[in-house]
């Protein structure tokens, strides 16, 4: 049996897609912080417990890639 080349295309990106969505982080934004109330801003004259430092990338790709 064999299947059109369209048929056989429109299943091949179904599928991907399918595994696309399961495995981007969005799904899975509900665990991001388990706390109590979430991540709030805090208010005015309270100092937070823990800082980060913060540090930058840069990338760089060829145009055309």
């Amino acid at each position: 049996m064999h299947l059109s080349k369209k048929v056989a295309t429109t299943i091949v990106v179904a599928t991907l897609m399918t595994f696309i969505a399961l495995m981007t982080p969005a799904s899975q934004a509900q665990y991001a912080n388990p706390q109590e109330g979430g991540s709030i801003p805090l208010p005015a004259g309270v100092t937070p417990d823990l800082t980060y430092e913060s540090i930058s990338y840069m990338s760089f790709r060829p145009n055309p890639v």
